[in-house]
């Protein structure tokens, strides 16, 4: 950086310690934020971490019901970032599925749960999924499951920046 203050020419040099990389400008980590099916309450929202702490949505569900939630991703940074959500397959008791929502809805499941979709964001929009959770009618009373919806900015690097919301299922 170079500035003049008077007659003194001043050039300072911004570059970040040996050893250290320098961070990416404009890349924050991308939102990942859990909705009822009717869009209200977000669980996530303006909150960032690798847990999902503060950003999980709990809900009981009887055996042989279905529930839907809605799961978005928002590119918080401040260039275009291609996001990639990736998520749970279900297991013996649950079974869950991924829409694109529309008129059809379009079934996505094996891509958003495999990792592979990844979608090209403006700063601040969103791409948004539903999500359908099955207790199977096997499902026992009390049994949880836990779905760990990930959304990371696809650089292909193990630091790249990510968010996680938290689904849990609990049979009533």
């Amino acid at each position: 950086m170079v500035a003049t203050i008077g007659t003194v020419l001043l050039a300072l040099s911004l570059a970040a310690p040996a050893g250290a990389s320098e961070p990416e400008a404009g890349v924050s980590p991308p939102a990942a934020i859990i909705l009822k099916n009717n869009g209200t309450g977000p669980a996530g929202d303006n909150v960032y971490n690798h847990d999902g702490l503060n950003q999980t949505r709990v809900r009981g569900l009887s055996p042989g019901n279905t529930a839907n939630f809605l799961f978005r991703m928002q590119n918080d940074s401040d260039t275009l970032q291609f996001l990639t959500p990736d998520g749970c397959s279900g297991n013996i008791f649950f079974k869950v599925r991924y829409y694109v929502p529309g008129n059809p809805d379009i079934d996505v499941t094996s891509s958003i749960a495999d990792g592979t979709l990844s979608v090209g964001r403006n700063p601040g929009q969103t791409e948004t999924y539903r999500i359908s959770v099955k207790a199977k009618a096997s499902a026992p009373q009390g049994a949880v499951y836990q779905c760990r919806l990930k959304v990371t900015i696809n650089r292909k690097g193990p630091d790249d920046p990510r968010d996680v919301a938290l689904l849990r299922i609990v049979v009533t």
